[in-house]
């Protein structure tokens, strides 16, 4: 009695240590703890601080200047007025002021660049999130399916297993022969192996799913989400349209491609002159001695406002080099956006010809387990009734095993198909 209620204990410690872990659960845990997720978070924090900051030349450059002097002199010559020893003190104040009125709207442009700079940054954080989601979930669905291998041979494992025993009742009765208890053990003892096995690529999966949530430790999680074919029915040119609209690599090229049309502009803005506003206010305090004299003090205030102006004329054609570097850059990020969107666009047909073969295939599986399914039930009957034998059992067995897991790999791909159309129309963070 004491070693039952042990064992009752083990057994509750050991399902209370296992977390359930829904796939929402596994992305939010995923995404907290990628690290680099975590940098192009702070990617956007600076670039969105930038933006805020704005640029400096919207406001005047303040400065205020201290500088103190000391002055030791022994003058004789006859030409200068002062000779003789004496000491001179300065303390100088200056307060400054500077503000640029017109620089051929560089600050308009900059101030639009540090935002276009953080809408890149914002997509670029969620074009990682979305291959970080990717990766978990496909993870997660592949840990799934493992699991469910483990439970097709565990269900053939037992039945094996009752095979045997019954096939040993029918050799004390004398109706089977050893030959056919050997075979019904062999049967046994392959299936256990197989389920071994099985159970341990399972845990390899659990493993590689802790990986992609970022986990320090390996976790004994149970998944809880259920294998189904997504409700939606894909269209091709609805795809496309989303993709073009919402992907995420898209809409950070184009970004890219603005800021490159916006240096374009900022060089040649360089072309137009500087109109700017100084002013300065100055005090100064001195204290002049000479030897054996009183000392003689003053000071001197003064303030000055005035205008500035530069005006371009030549820099050795600096200014014409760099606007045709620029155009040309702006032609390559032209030429790299329309790359992309021709090669997303045949990633998207791809993957949408290939859901929709695999979910034929998918379709074709199930039937083929549920036809295999009555087929067994049928052939174990005709076992038990005399009308067939092992082999045909083994076989139709057997068959069955195989039409489960090709099942689940073709579920796994359909769910992979779906999760890469997803992420191509910009729409895994909304399905997930």
């Amino acid at each position: 009695m004491n070693k039952l209620i042990v064992i009752l204990l083990i057994m509750s410690h050991s399902v209370l240590a296992q977390t359930q872990l829904t796939l929402e659960e596994a992305i939010r845990i995923g995404l907290q703890n990628n690290f680099q997720v975590q940098i192009s978070k702070k990617q956007l924090e600076i670039a969105r601080l930038n933006q805020r900051v704005g640029v400096t030349e919207r406001f005047p450059n303040v400065s205020f200047d201290l500088g103190q002097n000391n002055l030791y002199s022994n003058n004789n010559s006859p030409i200068n007025f002062i000779r003789g020893i004496y000491g001179d003190n300065s303390l100088n104040a200056d307060f400054n002021a500077n503000y640029t009125l017109y620089n051929g709207n560089q600050r308009n442009i900059k101030t639009n660049q540090l935002k276009y700079i953080s809408q890149e940054n914002e997509q670029q954080l969620k074009n990682t999130k979305a291959n970080i989601i990717k990766e978990i979930i496909e993870s997660y669905f592949k840990a799934l399916i493992e699991k469910e291998k483990s439970q097709v041979l565990r269900e053939t494992k037992n039945l094996s297993k009752l095979r045997l025993i019954d096939t040993k009742l029918q050799l004390s009765l004398g109706k089977a022969s050893n030959f056919e208890v050997l075979r019904a053990e062999n049967s046994f003892l392959i299936d256990s192996s197989s389920y071994l096995q099985q159970d341990n690529t399972y845990q390899v999966a659990l493993n590689k799913l802790n990986m992609a949530l970022g986990a320090d430790k390996t976790k004994p999680y149970i998944l809880t989400e259920k294998l189904d074919i997504a409700k939606d029915e894909f269209n091709i040119e609805t795809l496309r349209n989303k993709m073009m609209s919402q992907n995420n690599e898209i809409l950070a090229k184009q970004v890219e491609t603005i800021l490159n049309q916006s240096k374009i502009d900022l060089v040649k803005s360089q072309r137009y002159p500087t109109i700017g506003l100084n002013s300065r206010f100055g005090k100064s305090y001195s204290s002049t001695r000479f030897e054996g004299n009183t000392p003689i003090r003053g000071n001197i205030s003064n303030f000055t406002i005035g205008l500035r102006a530069s005006i371009p004329i030549y820099n050795g054609g600096e200014l014409k080099r760099a606007t045709n570097e620029a155009i040309i850059l702006n032609k390559i990020g032209e030429l790299q956006l329309g790359a992309l969107k021709q090669e997303l666009s045949i990633d998207l047909i791809s993957a949408f010809t290939a859901y929709q073969n695999q979910l034929k295939a998918v379709k074709l599986n199930q039937q083929l387990v549920k036809n295999l399914n009555s087929s067994l039930q049928l052939v174990k009957g005709r076992l038990e009734n005399g009308f067939s034998n092992a082999l045909e059992y083994r076989t139709i067995q057997l068959e069955y095993v195989q039409s489960n897991f090709n099942y689940l790999e073709s579920m796994y791909s359909l769910k992979s198909y779906e999760i890469e159309l997803y992420r191509l129309t910009g729409e895994l963070e909304k399905k997930y």
